[in-house]
């Protein structure tokens, strides 16, 4: 007998593979609702079975699913209609399958594989926004700083320009030290 893949004590499953929520699965397999079935069991989360493509781009537009799961037969058999449904995928991960192949437990470790590789590369994204964000903002304080030191040796400065000026470094050296400690 099979081992559920909740039973995996190296998958966190609530919150880090499904944050969205619901699979849709869209075949015309005639065992949709045994697929839907063994896909809720085996990843603890709702799933939507339809054959209606437009039905199912609809869908995609109202709610939020952590994947989205698609027969290859369909694929191959309407092709355009397949590519209108996937523009509308937005943050759910499309999982091409072959459900005429494959059984449903291998279809739920494939959309699981698919989610928690669509999550990392999502992390890793945002952590070289955050990298490339920090680099510009440390060469922007640089500059605001070295602006601020030449008009501190202005002659003749007024006593409340000084005091301001040296607030305004004090405030952007410690914002500097911030991003250089992250």
């Amino acid at each position: 007998m099979r081992k559920s893949l909740k039973a995996k004590p190296d998958v966190e499953w609530q919150g880090l593979c499904f944050r969205n929520g619901m699979i849709l699965l869209i075949t015309n397999s005639s065992h949709q609702k045994e697929i839907a079935g063994t896909l809720q069991k085996e990843l603890a989360e709702e799933t939507i079975a339809t054959s209606d493509l437009r039905g199912a781009r609809q869908r995609l537009k109202d709610d939020n699913f952590a994947a989205v799961v698609l027969d290859e037969s369909l694929f191959y058999s309407y092709p355009g209609d397949c590519e209108k449904l996937l523009e509308h995928t937005g943050a759910s991960v499309p999982v091409l399958v072959n459900l005429g192949v494959h059984s449903a437990q291998r279809v739920a470790r494939d959309v699981v594989r698919a989610v928690q590789r669509a999550r990392r590369e999502r992390i890793l994204a945002r952590q070289a926004v955050q990298w490339e964000l920090r680099g510009q903002l440390r060469s922007d304080l640089t500059g605001l700083l070295v602006c601020m030191q030449q008009a501190l040796n202005v002659p003749l400065l007024p006593n409340s320009v000084e005091a301001q000026l040296r607030s305004a470094c004090m405030l952007a050296d410690g914002m500097k030290a911030k991003l250089e400690g992250e």
